[in-house]
């Protein structure tokens, strides 16, 4: 292997990258809660909502890039995971969260 060949080559521990991926799904999981709580309090009602939580969503990403220092290569086996990685799991808890706290807040 060659010079140019070692510097593109980025070694990452299999412990730390699963670490990190359970990491950043309760990070993201508790900003889809917290993003509900926020939808249902401020009633918040169809795709007002949901916009909510894909903004959220996109801001928990770009400060997620920004921690890591815009490198996340070197904290995650795969960096897509950071843009669209837990996009669909946090969104049942949204919605939960979202229903609860509109009907306890707009309804009763």
């Amino acid at each position: 292997m060659g010079g140019m060949e070692d510097a593109a080559l980025q070694w990452v521990s299999v412990d730390a990258a699963k670490s990190n991926a359970r990491s950043l799904g309760t990070v993201r999981t508790v900003g889809a809660i917290c993003a509900g709580c926020a939808a249902g309090v401020l009633g918040l009602t169809g795709l007002s909502g949901f916009g909510m939580y894909f903004g959220n969503h996109a801001l928990g990403t770009l400060l997620l890039w920004v921690w890591c220092g815009g490198d996340v290569k070197a904290h995650m086996s795969y960096p897509g995971v950071v843009i669209h990685g837990e996009l669909t799991s946090g969104i049942s808890s949204f919605i939960l969260f979202w229903t609860l706290l509109y009907c306890v807040c707009h309804i009763y």
